[in-house]
């Protein structure tokens, strides 16, 4: 599984966070790496990379412009899990949306966030595929209840400071990740079944040879 700490798309260039993608080792036992696609390098491996026998990790203590783009984890074998964009910007306003797909029923808090703390109740606006969908004097809208139909491009705006860059909201059909689940633990099922069996019948083969 992959795994974004904290969980949104958006961050301001040089920002002091502790940023993570974590791709926790799956029950089939391969190695899985993180890589990233970027204006300036494609398929290349997270930096400040680090891997053991549970999960793969790459830390971003500040980002940077360039850390802008699309990131993964990937199997020594070629399967990749649901990649996550990331947008690092040098303007004065971000929209803090989750990185990673929301399920549906879900409530999605989006939150306009300043780059600098500013004095007084200013009001931001929201928008989803450019149509304005709510306004908030707190800085922040909540979507109840999320569904396919919420999935789209979202950006905020406040006034005398700008708007913040887009980013996409995923969401996912609640069934149907279910139904992909039960088809994995179905396969990780068989795969130890087959293990038994191999383990049975060497054991045989050994008592019959001795």
């Amino acid at each position: 599984s992959f795994q974004v700490l904290p969980n949104r798309s958006q961050f301001f260039q040089y920002e002091s966070v502790a940023f993570s993608l974590n791709c926790d080792q799956q029950e089939d036992a391969a190695v899985w790496t993180i890589k990233r696609n970027t204006s300036k390098q494609i398929s290349s491996l997270c930096p400040s990379y680090t891997t053991d026998r549970s999960k793969s990790t790459c830390f971003l203590s500040e980002l940077y412009e360039m850390d802008s783009g699309v990131y993964w984890c990937e199997s020594e074998a070629g399967k990749i899990s649901n990649t996550i964009s990331i947008t690092v910007t040098d303007g004065e306003l971000i929209l803090e949306i989750p990185a990673l797909p929301v399920m549906e029923g879900d409530e999605v808090v989006l939150r306009c966030r300043t780059r600098e703390k500013l004095s007084g109740n200013n009001s931001s606006t929201f928008y989803k595929d450019k149509l304005f969908i709510g306004s908030s004097v707190r800085g922040s809208i909540t979507l109840q209840r999320v569904s396919k139909y919420d999935e789209g491009n979202y950006r905020c705006y406040m006034s005398g400071v700008g708007e913040s860059p887009d980013s996409f909201l995923t969401v996912r059909d609640w069934s149907l990740a279910f139904q992909q689940r039960v088809v994995v633990l179905e396969f990780i099922f068989a795969v130890k079944i087959q293990i038994f069996f191999n383990n049975i019948l060497n054991l045989e083969i050994n008592i019959f040879i001795e």
